[in-house]
């Protein structure tokens, strides 16, 4: 695994975690790049062998690289400031999820099983050295529309991916403070309770 060395904030690692979920950040620079298809197949497989309520298995990615039309309309999903790191991502990629079983009821659990697979993906790629950068902020209805998708598909995040641009980066101005919160995370106890819950 390569430790990507990039991010410049400190981290208040309280135990003793895997490597890969310690030094995996989202950048917002890649190496000018494209994925080896061997990244990219690793990371697919990943996603295959999560689990899922009732084995659906409700997740589906669309991605496309940089230069493709297809890249610059799912580019154009995007929020004006993700546009502008974003598109010089080698790829971009659509998650999206069916919300219904096979008998066309309500999947309650599709999000979650979805957010489950972006997870093992992220970790199998952090282990060959790609980075993963998931946005929510993208228009929703025109990425339906424009990749022609089922109504009973729901577009969850697009994602940014490339290899992880290991020298000093600048980050602009824009990016700093987000950068900065993204290493910041919450106490434990105050999401983890034992026999009654405190909020």
């Amino acid at each position: 695994m390569v430790k990507a060395t990039g991010s410049k904030y400190k981290r208040d690692i309280q135990r003793p975690i895997l490597d890969k979920l310690q030094y995996r950040f989202s950048p917002f620079k890649f190496q000018q790049k494209a994925l080896d298809d061997l990244h990219l197949s690793n990371m697919f497989e990943a996603a295959r062998w999560t689990p899922s309520a009732k084995n659906l298995q409700p997740w589906s990615f669309l991605y496309t690289e940089n230069g493709a039309t297809s890249f610059d309309q799912l580019l154009n999903c995007l929020t004006e400031k993700n546009k502008r790191w974003a598109k010089d991502a080698p790829i971009l990629m659509l998650c999206i999820y069916n919300c219904h079983d096979e008998q066309g009821n309500d999947n309650f659990y599709a999000l979650h099983d979805l957010g489950s697979a972006v997870a093992n993906m992220t970790l199998q790629a952090q282990e060959d050295g790609v980075a993963i950068h998931l946005m929510g902020g993208k228009e929703t209805q025109q990425a339906k529309e424009i990749f022609n998708l089922p109504a009973k598909y729901h577009v969850s995040c697009i994602a940014a991916i490339g290899y992880y641009c290991l020298e000093d980066v600048t980050i602009s101005e824009d990016y700093k403070e987000e950068a900065a919160n993204s290493h910041k995370r919450k106490s434990r106890d105050t999401f983890v309770f034992k026999d009654s819950i405190r909020f």
